[in-house]
């Protein structure tokens, strides 16, 4: 996908990423071959993952995979910039979501206590985090001028 190809020329093969369950493209370029990934499609030994993580699930040193919870990737992704910071190791983490998951993201912001607030983690973690936003239009097969306020062009 063009997404995963500019986020991977943008960053360094050491910065982590973590996506939804749109991770085939990103699996690719964080390393994975192509017959590994169809073997994982397929449920066949060769895979990633030995067959066990099917099309969501697929793991490459520095990438997480998707994430079978709407929305938990974008806090899974601020305790990596974290430690990032921790470790002092001047690595990034994107943090991949869907426009169908912004609403659990913010549903997330609110529901933490005040120290663990996603929404501030660009500045809790002093640019070790990039949220990205991917536009599907789609909320779980239901169009975006159904469920969103504002008209999109």
């Amino acid at each position: 996908e063009a997404c995963a190809a500019g986020i991977e020329a943008a960053i360094n093969p050491s910065d982590h990423l973590i996506t939804a369950y749109r991770a085939h493209g990103y699996t690719y370029t964080r390393g994975v071959s192509v017959k590994e990934i169809l073997a994982e499609l397929t449920g066949r030994k060769g895979g990633v993952v030995k067959g066990k993580g099917g099309s969501m699930h697929m793991y490459a040193p520095h990438f997480y995979g998707g994430n079978g919870i709407v929305g938990a990737q974008v806090p899974l992704g601020a305790g990596i910039a974290l430690a990032c910071q921790y470790q002092a190791n001047n690595q990034i983490c994107v943090t991949l979501y869907g426009d169908g998951a912004a609403n659990q993201v913010r549903r997330i912001r609110i529901q933490s206590s005040p120290g663990l607030k996603v929404q501030s983690a660009p500045r809790l973690h002093e640019g070790h985090v990039s949220f990205s936003c991917h536009g599907f239009f789609n909320l779980l097969f239901t169009a975006a001028r159904i469920w969103c306020r504002k008209r999109f062009l």
